[in-house]
């Protein structure tokens, strides 16, 4: 019976926004004579209720529902399963759990695999995860770009990009990605904690989220994580999520994380390499110098030099200053621009790409 009722009114997402705005207005129109507070237990309040109870706040809540939308317009079924099937897209929930008031609300079923240290709770980051996971499936619907998996040896991928590129950098492994099928996407708002970078398999399509607001060189080394779990098939064969909770230069973590870890390094330095010094004084803007030098012979990121150095030196407060030396081109505005030019938002619905834009929007 659920079912027939959503396949009944599923067209209303199809629909133009001019034309929802007109059934919208019209729904709300019946409701002018009504207090403009909503009562206790009407539809809409009900249901911030019950996603509060999963962490959500209600003024997250709102934020994804479309401009255009009030909360009366939620007396209407329709209107309700409106905002039932935006919130379960964007959140990932399950749209029966959240059209049965006496269930508890649960995500889509699928394979995850969360990567944290004993220092960061799993369920801290799982609403951000999951919130993540279902931009990403927005951003696999418009990628029309034929999927071709990254290949499983990082030394095989470099010399591939350095063909037509001078060194691999964040703009280079962008492009390698959106030419390979794999959308990019950079989030800086979530509902919960961060995570440092989310791979999502959606349809036999990878996708990938990043959500640090950090340095270029902080978002290269996460690309290159993630796109080692794709290459190495850690995410598997079937749709799931892999949550990188936290990521450090390089090592520690289960084997997965170590592959990833060293595939990484693979692709931005052409070896297993941890850069280090002889000077026991060396300062950032030494450091910044040094790393831009070498990275202009050996063809390599400097961003990636410094932090590879801070990680091997236990000393990152180092590090970030010499990142300030550099030129850092890119960032969580690059990532996204690139996004928005390579996807074909056609194949999404004006609410669906208004979600898409909103998560994406650049936040300073």
């Amino acid at each position: 019976m659920l079912g027939a009722e959503i396949q009944a009114t599923i067209g209303a997402v199809r629909r133009t926004d001019g034309g929802l705005r007109q059934w919208c207005a019209s729904v709300t129109h019946s409701f002018d004579d009504r207090e403009e507070a909503m009562p206790a237990n009407s539809p809409m309040q009900s249901l911030y209720s019950r996603l509060s109870q999963q962490g959500l706040k209600k003024s997250f809540v709102k934020s994804l529902l479309p401009d255009w939308w009030e909360d009366e317009i939620a007396r209407d079924p329709s209107g309700l399963l409106q905002a039932q099937l935006i919130l379960a897209r964007s959140l990932n929930f399950d749209l029966a759990s959240l059209r049965d008031t006496a269930a508890t609300v649960r995500f889509q079923s699928a394979h995850r695999k969360f990567k944290h240290s004993k220092a960061v709770d799993k369920d801290s980051i799982r609403l951000s995860a999951e919130y993540a996971t279902g931009m990403a499936k927005l951003a696999v619907q418009a990628m029309s770009t034929e999927y071709v998996s990254p290949p499983s040896d990082p030394t095989q991928l470099r010399a591939n990009i350095l063909k037509g590129r001078p060194q691999v950098d964040l703009d280079a492994l962008l492009d390698f990605c959106f030419a390979s099928g794999i959308p990019v996407l950079h989030i800086g708002s979530l509902p919960g904690k961060k995570m440092d970078a989310v791979a999502v398999k959606q349809n036999g399509r990878a996708a990938i989220v990043l959500s640090r607001n950090a340095a270029p060189a902080y978002l290269l080394f996460h690309l290159a994580h993630e796109i080692g779990h794709i290459a190495l098939g850690h995410l598997g064969d079937a749709d799931g999520t892999l949550i990188d909770a936290e990521l450090k230069a390089a090592g520690g973590g289960d084997a997965d994380e170590r592959e990833a870890d060293s595939f990484a390094i693979y692709l931005l330095n052409g070896s297993n390499v941890k850069y280090t010094s002889n000077s026991r004084y060396l300062d950032a803007q030494a450091l910044a110098y040094g790393a831009a030098r070498l990275g202009a012979e050996k063809r390599i990121d400097p961003g990636h030099i410094v932090l590879n150095y801070g990680f091997a030196a236990n000393n990152f407060p180092l590090a970030n200053r010499a990142l300030s030396f550099l030129k850092n081109c890119g960032g969580p505005g690059a990532v996204n621009a690139k996004l928005t030019s390579n996807l074909d938002w056609d194949e999404l619905s004006d609410d669906q790409a208004s979600l898409l834009t909103r998560a994406v929007a650049t936040k300073t």
